[in-house]
């Protein structure tokens, strides 16, 4: 049906009319638009995240063609390393993986190749192949994805199977990248912050993580859950770290001012019987090992 002539109109009355009219047709296309790109992110049961996302094969020919570091070889490696001279920042040996600031940051565990994976405040997670050649297009050098719903706090990789790459956020959501299927899954989500991941020394199915609510959890990808829970620390576990050779002793540090060394023979459920704490007058950050293990470092 026609519209009724604008009788007794003023000009301007017309012009605001003729906006409306075309402010609803940009508004239809935009929805039209936003339920076809919600339509092709289908979110997992109970997540507002997406279950999902494919990788570049690119990406996955890159990091399953390359050599895994064995731990005897890190440890050489290390032995030999001279700070002073090799540790050059050089302008071809930067890049910006991804915008926004970068909590999350992993070296992959590879010999023959350097790929560094990112993940930033948003969400993302950016893999730069550093090794590709300054000609290469820049497309083909960095690979970006959003596996997120918040801040990545930590990024890992076991020694063993780098392929295996897994993620956490300020969102709950654990994640993980597996370069053969090209796939990134949410695996376990928790009701708070995920703040640490580490995978276990002797089992790359086993993943510690620890989170906002002070408790150390153990996920086991076989049984696809948390098979076991203890009460570590007072406030949030920011770190999580594996001596070097003792592969029973870990080390986690805490925003209730503490760092902590644990033998995983004698830990038992719900109950905070580490062998040493080392007090803090503020947060700490992280607590590592020293490749030889008989060090361990702290930050605040």
């Amino acid at each position: 049906m026609a519209s009724p002539p604008n009788v007794g109109l003023t000009g301007y009355d017309c012009l605001r009319a003729e906006n409306i009219c075309r402010n609803e047709v940009i508004l239809t296309w935009a929805r039209r638009k936003t339920d076809e790109l919600l339509s092709a992110i289908k979110p997992s049961e109970g997540s507002a995240y997406p279950s999902l996302i494919s990788t570049f094969s690119s990406l996955a020919s890159t990091i399953l063609e390359a050599v895994s570091l064995s731990p005897g070889s890190a440890k050489l490696r290390a032995d030999e390393f001279d700070a002073g001279k090799e540790l050059v920042l050089r302008p071809a040996n930067t890049r910006k993986l991804l915008p926004n600031r970068i909590p999350g940051l992993l070296v992959l565990p590879l010999v023959d190749r350097t790929v560094v994976a990112a993940g930033n405040i948003l969400g993302n997670i950016g893999f730069w192949h550093a090794d590709r050649e300054p000609s290469v297009a820049e497309a083909d050098r960095v690979f970006e994805y959003l596996p997120h719903g918040g801040p990545v706090a930590a990024i890992v990789a076991h020694t063993a199977l780098p392929h295996k790459i897994y993620s956490c956020s300020h969102g709950g959501e654990i994640c993980h990248m597996d370069l053969e299927k090209e796939s990134f899954n949410i695996i376990h989500s928790c009701d708070y912050p995920v703040y640490s991941l580490c995978p276990a020394p002797d089992s790359a199915s086993c993943l510690y993580f620890g989170g906002a609510n002070g408790k150390l959890k153990l996920f086991d990808a076989r049984m696809g859950k948390v098979s076991t829970t203890w009460d570590s620390h007072d406030n949030a576990v920011n770190s999580i770290d594996f001596h070097p050779e003792m592969k029973h002793l870990l080390a986690t540090s805490s925003t209730d001012k503490t760092a902590r060394v644990w033998d995983l023979r004698r830990l038992e459920e719900n109950k905070k019987d580490c062998l040493k704490v080392l007090q803090h007058n503020s947060s700490v950050q992280s607590a590592y090992f020293s490749p030889s293990g008989r060090m361990l470092a702290t930050t605040r």
